[in-house]
C-alpha cells in the first residue's frame, strides 16, 4: 500500500472582522462622547468610531465611524489609523483603496503597532496597494513577529519555506514555525511537523514530526490527522500499529479528506491490520472516486469485475475502468479495453 505524505503550504492574510466592548446606557451617554470627542478627546474620538464601525450601543454607522477614526487618526492615535486602514481595506462603508489602507497601516505600524506591522506584511507579500517586495514584507511581518504576533510568524515561517529561491531558508522556516507553534497554531504545528519529518531545515527527527502532527491533529488539523496515519502505517518513529493508522486516517477521511479515504479502502480491501471488509473498501473507493482519484476508481473496476464483495459487474467495472482511462491511467484504459473485446 502506497501511503501519501502531503504537506500544506497555506498562508495567512487579513481579517475584516473586529469587535468592540464599549458598554454605554443612554442617549446622553452618546451626546456627552461626542461633546468630548468635538473637544477633540482623542480616546473619545476612537471610542465613537469603534461604536459606530461595530453598531454597539449605537445604530452601525461606516460614515460615522470614518469620521471619528479619522479625527483621532489626524491626531496620531494608532488604533484610529489601524481601523482607518482597515475600513479602506474591507470597503466597510467606503470603496476598496488599497493604496489609504496602505497609508493608515504604515502610520500605525511606524509607531509599533504589531497588526498593522502585520497587515503590511502581507500585503507587499501579495502585492496589493504596492509592487510585490518579499524584503519589506519580511521587514513588517518580522516587526510584528518580534512582539509576538502569531500570524506574522506563521507567515515568516511560509515565506521561507515556500517562497521564492531569493529568500528560501528551511532553518528560519523552522524557527519561526516553532515560535508560533508554541502559542498553539495548528498550522504551524502541522508544517513543523512536516519540516521535521522530511529534515528541512532541520535534522530528520520522527520523533519530533509526531510530536507536533499530534498537537495540529489534537485541535481537528485534518493533514496533520492524515500524516499521523502514514507514520503509524508505515512505522517511521514508531512500532507499526495498524489500530492507530485507521484511527488517524478515519478521522480525516470523515471530514473528507480524499487520500485518507482512498488508504482506507486499500486497508479494508487487503486486511490490513483488519478483518477483510469488501463492503467498507468499496464505501471509501467510491467517496474518493467521485472526486476523481484514479487509482479508486480502478480499484472499484477491478472489485466489480471480479465480484469482491460485490456481486460480478461487467458493466459497472466498465465504467469505472473508463473513468481512470479518462484520468490518464493506462492500466483503466487496458482494463476497459480487455472487458470490450470479451
Amino acid at each position: 500500500m502506497k501511503i501519501f505524505k502531503y504537506i500544506l503550504f497555506v498562508a495567512t492574510s487579513l481579517s475584516c472582522v473586529t469587535s468592540s466592548a464599549f458598554a454605554i446606557d443612554s442617549q446622553k451617554d452618546i451626546a456627552t462622547l461626542e461633546q468630548k470627542a468635538n473637544q477633540n478627546d482623542v480616546e473619545t474620538q476612537y471610542k465613537l468610531g469603534m461604536m459606530y464601525k461595530d453598531g454597539k450601543g449605537v445604530a452601525q454607522n461606516y460614515t460615522k465611524a470614518i469620521e471619528y477614526f479619522t479625527k483621532a487618526a489626524n491626531q496620531g492615535f494608532a488604533l484610529a489609523q489601524y481601523n482607518l486602514g482597515e475600513m479602506y481595506y474591507c470597503a466597510q462603508g467606503i470603496p476598496q483603496d488599497y493604496t489609504k489602507a496602505l497609508e493608515y497601516f504604515t502610520k500605525a505600524a511606524n509607531q509599533g503597532y504589531a497588526s498593522a506591522q502585520y497587515n503590511l506584511g502581507v500585503m507587499y507579500r501579495d502585492g496589493q496597494g504596492v509592487s510585490k517586495d518579499y524584503a519589506k514584507a519580511i521587514e513588517y511581518f518580522i516587526k510584528a513577529a518580534n512582539q509576538g504576533d502569531i500570524q506574522a510568524q506563521f507567515n515568516l515561517g511560509m515565506i521561507y519555506m515556500n517562497g521564492p529561491n531569493s529568500v528560501k531558508d528551511y532553518t528560519k522556516s523552522a524557527e519561526y514555525f516553532t515560535k508560533a507553534a508554541n502559542q498553539g497554531f495548528a498550522l504551524a504545528q502541522y508544517n513543523l511537523g512536516v519540516l521535521y519529518r522530511d529534515g528541512q531545515g532541520v535534522s530528520k527527527d520522527y520523533a519530533k514530526a509526531i510530536e507536533y502532527f499530534e498537537k495540529a491533529a489534537n485541535q481537528g488539523n485534518v493533514e496533520a490527522q492524515f500524516n499521523l496515519g502514514g507514520m503509524y502505517y508505515a512505522a517511521l518513529g514508531v512500532p507499526q500499529d495498524y489500530t492507530k493508522a485507521i484511527e488517524y486516517f478515519t478521522k480525516a477521511a470523515n471530514k473528507g479528506f480524499a487520500l485518507a479515504q482512498y488508504n482506507l479502502g486499500v486497508i479494508y480491501r487487503d486486511g490490513l491490520g483488519v478483518s477483510k471488509d469488501y463492503a467498507k473498501a468499496i464505501e471509501y473507493f467510491t467517496k474518493v472516486a467521485n472526486q476523481g482519484n484514479v487509482k479508486a476508481q480502478f480499484n472499484l473496476g477491478e472489485m466489480y469485475e471480479n465480484g469482491s464483495g460485490v456481486f460480478k459487474n461487467k458493466e459497472k467495472a466498465k465504467e469505472y475502468y473508463q473513468k481512470a482511462c479518462l484520468n490518464q491511467l493506462q492500466e483503466g484504459c487496458d482494463a476497459y479495453k480487455k472487458l470490450n473485446e470479451e
